[in-house]
């Protein structure tokens, strides 16, 4: 833009502060736009952890194979929560060696729960190792 005075013309000077005005905005904003994050995890009582505290649109990501402990219970998906489970080429195995009536799933997905399966990897992922007498697996 350029001003008057009198029969010259000054041209005006350029507004320097715009673009760090529209980065500050960017990212101060940004991150309210961005898609959720990707949890990853290569333990049991890990991956039941990130499935507690997953939202909704999550996607959670193995890293490695992923076998419970002996003891440890099925990973288990709360009502409310509905997520992605990524094997990503790896296993996760419950690793059961004798049959339960109760708490032998490798994954129990509550009444009103969505959990989606995928398998990323190059090479095939596997979900293996519940042995349950009844009408979960």
């Amino acid at each position: 833009m350029r001003k008057r005075t009198g029969d010259r013309i000054i041209p005006g000077r350029r507004k320097q502060w715009a673009p760090a005005v529209l980065l500050t905005a960017l990212l101060l904003f940004g991150s309210l736009f961005s898609p959720p994050a990707l949890a990853q995890t290569s333990a049991w009582h890990a991956l039941q952890e990130a499935l507690d505290r997953a939202k909704t649109g999550e996607v959670i990501t193995l890293t490695e194979d992923v076998t419970a402990p002996e003891g440890e219970p099925m990973l288990t998906v709360d009502p409310g929560r509905h997520i992605t489970l990524d094997l990503n080429g790896h296993t996760l195995s419950r690793d059961m060696q004798v049959f339960k009536n109760v708490n032998g799933c490798v994954l129990f997905i509550e009444e009103g729960a969505v959990l989606t399966l995928r398998d990323s990897g190059e090479t095939p992922g596997m979900l293996t190792g519940g042995l349950h007498i009844g009408l979960e697996g």
